[in-house]
């Protein structure tokens, strides 16, 4: 695996648990950009 790409990152740790793997994460966009706050704040 050379790295994670997401359309839309739902901002629910999912960038953080491919990081402890590892993995590079990258998103086109992100649920803020649809005026969602993420879970949580």
């Amino acid at each position: 695996i050379v790295g994670v790409l997401a359309i839309i990152d739902r901002m629910e740790g999912g960038a953080a648990a491919f990081a402890q793997r590892g993995y590079p994460f990258s998103s086109l966009l992100t649920i803020r950009d649809f005026g969602i706050e993420p879970p949580g704040e």
